[in-house]
C-alpha cells in the first residue's frame, strides 16, 4: 500500500518526538536515491545525542539499497563499504 509522506510523517511521529520533520524527508530522499540508477545521495547526519538521529535511521536499515556507516574513510566513500 502506497502512503503519502504526509501519512509517513505522521505514523514516525505518532511513536516518537521528532522536532524537525525535514530529517524524515531527507532520509526518504536518500532512501529514493538508492533506487536509481544514476547519482545515489551520501549524507552525514549530526546532532545531539537523543536527538533522534539513529532511531530514524533504524526505520530504513532493512533497505537493499542502504548502509549506515558508523566509520567514514575515504574508501567507504567511493564504494560505499
Amino acid at each position: 500500500m502506497t502512503k503519502t509522506l504526509k501519512e509517513i510523517k505522521d505514523m514516525i511521529k505518532s511513536y516518537m518526538y521528532v522536532e524537525d520533520d525535514k530529517l524524515i524527508e531527507l532520509i526518504l530522499a536518500i532512501v529514493l536515491s538508492r533506487h536509481q540508477k544514476h547519482s545515489k545521495l551520501w549524507c552525514i547526519i549530526i546532532g545531539n545525542s537523543g536527538s533522534g538521529k539513529t532511531e530514524l535511521l533504524k526505520l530504513i536499515i532493512n533497505d537493499e539499497n542502504g548502509k549506515i556507516l558508523k566509520t567514514i574513510t575515504t574508501t567507504s566513500i567511493v564504494t560505499g563499504k
